[in-house]
């Protein structure tokens, strides 16, 4: 099963974020709200990131999840920057399942 399949059936579990891209001016754009999950990448053994838009479930950010990429919570809130994206939490997670 993919990660938009997932998505799909379990929006309700999943972590409700806002996804932001830093542009060649060194300015966050907003990319929009959505859905994340954490899945195996399409014929590979790699994890990535997926944001599911809540609106009509168009994928919004696809992110390989490389252990050499500097992943930090910024302090005092519940986000997560790495290279030019930034994730805002903004809902908790009763559950997630993979």
């Amino acid at each position: 099963m993919g990660a938009q399949e997932k998505s799909q059936g379990n929006s309700n579990s999943l972590q409700r974020v806002k996804v932001y891209r830093l542009n060649e001016d060194g300015k966050w754009d907003d990319q929009g709200t959505g859905h994340v999950s954490v899945d195996y990448l399409e014929r590979s053994e790699e994890l990535a990131l997926y944001v599911f838009d809540q609106e009509d479930n168009e994928t919004l950010l696809v992110h390989r999840i490389c252990p050499d990429d500097i992943y930090r919570k910024q302090e005092g809130t519940r986000s997560v920057m790495c290279n030019e994206i930034y994730i805002s939490v903004l809902s908790t997670v009763k559950h997630f399942t993979q």
